[in-house]
């Protein structure tokens, strides 16, 4: 999928038969890379929910999975191209990019999110996010940026700083 109208039109038949309404659940991955506009196209969509949304799933009779490549109290129902994952953390709870219809993470939470998955693709996206952070830092930057704006700048470039040296340490 590489358009917001596709991800429209899949995911909300996809959220309606699952019974999943808004404010249950939280866009991650790539596909909350996409609505960002981090990145180009996005493959399938994975959303998180609660683990009271993921009982009732569970309750409905859909079947679900353990992650074998993620962090072992991750669960998965898939639905087509839909993951529906529930993990005992605080994902739920963490800082979103309004911006957007659609809710995703914060950017930095985005990479929090990638950093927490912890396979080598999830590293490597991780670092593709903070290298395109970055350079929309450059462009944010102005021939005389205002005080104010350094100090954001200098907070972001800091940020990005400590995503790479914990990426480091994960080697």
């Amino acid at each position: 999928m590489n358009t917001l109208d596709q991800l429209t039109e899949t995911l909300l038949p996809a959220l309606e038969l699952a019974g999943i309404v808004e404010g249950e659940y939280l866009i991650i991955g790539s596909a909350a890379e996409f609505i960002g506009g981090y990145v180009d196209k996005f493959g399938d969509v994975d959303i998180l929910v609660s683990k009271e949304t993921f009982q009732r799933l569970i309750d409905d009779n859909f079947e679900w999975y353990y992650s074998e490549t993620v962090d072992p109290k991750v669960k998965i129902i898939r639905i087509g191209f839909l993951d529906i994952i529930s993990h005992e953390g605080d994902w739920l709870e963490k800082e979103k990019d309004s911006t957007h219809a659609y809710p995703i993470l914060s950017p930095n939470n985005l990479i929090e999110w990638r950093l927490f998955a912890g396979r080598p693709k999830d590293q490597l996206r991780a670092w593709q996010l903070i290298h395109k952070f970055y350079a929309m830092l450059r462009q944010y930057l102005e021939p005389d940026p205002l005080p104010n704006k350094l100090l954001e700048i200098k907070t972001i470039e800091q940020n990005m700083f400590d995503y790479q040296t914990r990426l480091m340490e994960m080697r």
